[in-house]
């Protein structure tokens, strides 16, 4: 039986590691037989602490302490990381490869072959200017984009999400076009009966745990046009928990996935969901947009990055061309005004999301590589 140890930085099953990708991918993996044992590269050393690994400063905002960012990416934590999931690993052999969510470590000293996942690069993220590494020094980046091309270097492959990835890979980290694989993602949510008022309901869906980069201000400014025309009108907005105080806007805030009542309560969202709506400027790879397509709810989102990977522009969704509440708003009211329309493109994505993006042909597809037979599996 041909297995590979599945490896993140932080709790390889949990539902918050790179957005449940790495459970979703290795719970698939453990079913089909392919899965031999996941290790977290998050092995922290006393040593770390006084190494600075923590930023303390959110909690003057009585929020949790992050990972500091130049601790992180500074290239002696890499190195460390990787010496500690050199020793983990030591315990099995080392014909049974490593398939690493993420870029915190490199093969060392071993004959083991190393492959990772990622759904962006470091020079992405840097170029973006959001996320923790914009407080990156430039001197700093350089060091943190040189040790992940190390990464890069060490894997027998490179997995990504997206085309967008794909080209920063190869042209950004000097990897050979035949090493760097889209893979895309699967939907982390199950397919799910409408509810009868769906596709008229009026329901606008937010899902979305950093307000400012998802794009919840503009759709809050496009929101006010759409509530001119279409009085009763409604935003559900989970994940995020922003101060507002709008007619018509409902903050639900964070909902746990790991709990029965916190999954139903989702689940329910989505099927009284007109349509879903996130205006990210930067996001990696949409899997949120994949996720409401699932659903059956057609999505509304900017036409940048890899969106035009994952929607099917006025087939399963809008993709608005411009930054612009206008804009936006005139998408929403095309959707919103019509059921018919919006039903059809409730189906348009569930098939779109059934015949392209699931978890078995996200695993199917990296096992092949892997094994290098075109086929996948045990």
């Amino acid at each position: 039986m041909r297995q590979v140890i599945g490896v993140t930085f932080g709790r390889p099953l949990a539902y918050k590691t790179f957005s449940g990708y790495s459970r979703h991918l290795f719970l698939t993996m453990q079913e089909l037989g392919a899965l031999q044992a996941v290790i977290s590269t998050k092995q922290i050393r006393a040593r770390d602490f006084w190494d600075g690994c923590v930023n303390w400063a959110p909690l003057r905002d009585l929020k949790r302490p992050k990972f500091n960012v130049h601790w992180l990416w500074n290239p002696l934590t890499i190195h460390r990381l990787s010496q500690r999931l050199q020793r983990r690993l030591g315990r099995f052999d080392e014909a049974i490869p490593v398939l690493q969510v993420g870029t915190h470590a490199y093969a060392l000293n071993t004959s083991r072959k190393f492959y990772c996942v990622t759904d962006m690069t470091v020079k992405q993220a840097v170029d973006s200017g959001h996320f923790q590494m914009s407080q990156l020094r430039h001197d700093e980046a350089c060091k943190a984009i040189d040790a992940q091309k190390r990464m890069f270097d060490s894997c027998e492959k490179t997995f990504v999400l997206c085309q967008w990835t794909w080209e920063s890979v190869v042209n950004d980290y000097a990897q050979s076009p035949d090493k760097v694989v889209v893979v895309g993602a699967g939907a982390n949510m199950p397919e799910l009966e409408p509810s009868e008022s769906k596709y008229s309901s009026h329901q606008i869906l937010f899902v979305g745990y950093d307000w400012v980069r998802k794009g919840g201000p503009l759709l809050v400014d496009a929101f006010r046009l759409v509530r001119k025309q279409i009085p009763n009108a409604t935003v559900n907005i989970v994940g995020s928990t922003p101060k507002i105080f709008e007619e018509g806007v409902k903050v639900i805030g964070s909902v746990n996935k790991a709990t029965r009542s916190g999954r139903a309560k989702i689940e329910r969202l989505y099927q009284e969901a007109n349509c879903f709506c996130i205006l990210p400027d930067f996001d990696p790879f949409p899997n949120a947009l994949i996720e409401a397509q699932a659903t059956g709810t057609p999505v509304i989102s900017l036409a940048t990055g890899s969106r035009d990977e994952a929607v099917k522009d006025n087939v399963t969704g809008i993709l608005v061309k411009k930054r612009d509440c206008r804009e936006v708003a005139a998408a929403l009211l095309k959707i919103l005004s019509d059921p018919n329309r919006a039903h059809e493109m409730g189906l348009a994505g569930r098939k779109l999301v059934l015949h392209k993006f699931t978890w078995q042909n996200v695993v199917e597809n990296i096992l092949s590589h892997i094994w290098g037979d075109g086929r996948g599996g045990t």
